[in-house]
């Protein structure tokens, strides 16, 4: 309840800018007035669709303060998923930078539950993972892609296996898994982009939004 008349709060508090800014001749205030809305309904509109404004429900769990708070809402951002992908993914003409732990992909599994471990993105945010999931005896050599969050280095090892990437599973919308959906889905026509029902508009490019203990299958898996 706390946290949703914050919530409340703060959206009051952006509707009485916009209202404030709609009924007022922009000759009467400054430059630096304006810029002073400006800079107050960024962060008012951060801090409301930070994912940190509600309150953890887990005991124990830390309550975040208000930076953290608007710098996540910032990171939640389009903008932000075009700034970092700019800065962190690696071009189609280059090769994939120094992994932590290596750059090298791991397969393992059974024939009927090939996966392949791919690292990603390098040391930002302490580096990350994305998997290549395929049935080996699928005659079609059809996988699934989970959180191709630096897209060219996963395409490259799919290539590598001779497989078809016909979906991409999104586990949540952080850059450092979902912030490859685009360039992905635009490299693969026609390609399923699953997400969470749940996380609504946040995970780019999505397709299929799947609820708590909704199946999804390719062939076998």
């Amino acid at each position: 309840l706390r946290s949703n008349i914050g919530i409340d709060r703060a959206n009051r508090l952006m509707f009485t800018l916009l209202e404030f800014a709609a009924s007022t001749n922009p000759s009467t205030l400054s430059l630096r007035q304006w810029s002073l809305i400006f800079i107050f309904g960024t962060i008012i509109y951060l801090r409301s669709i930070s994912t940190l404004s509600k309150r953890s429900k887990v005991e124990g769990s830390p309550q975040h303060g208000i930076v953290l708070r608007v710098l996540y809402g910032l990171f939640s951002t389009h903008f932000a998923e075009w700034a970092l992908s700019r800065l962190l993914h690696t071009r189609a003409d280059e090769p994939q930078a120094e992994q932590l732990g290596g750059t090298t992909p791991v397969i393992m599994g059974s024939a009927e539950l090939c996966v392949k471990v791919i690292p990603v993105l390098g040391g930002a945010f302490g580096g990350n993972y994305a998997y290549l999931v395929w049935d080996s005896t699928d005659t079609a050599k059809r996988a699934i892609a989970i959180d191709p969050a630096d897209p060219y280095p996963v395409l490259r090892a799919a290539e590598a296996e001779g497989l078809t990437i016909d979906m991409l599973l999104c586990t949540h919308w952080h850059f450092d898994h979902a912030g490859g959906n685009s360039t992905f889905a635009a490299q693969v026509p026609g390609l399923r982009v699953v997400a969470a029902a749940a996380e609504k508009a946040r995970v780019p490019a999505a397709t299929l939004r799947v609820a708590d203990l909704e199946q999804v299958h390719l062939g076998r898996l």
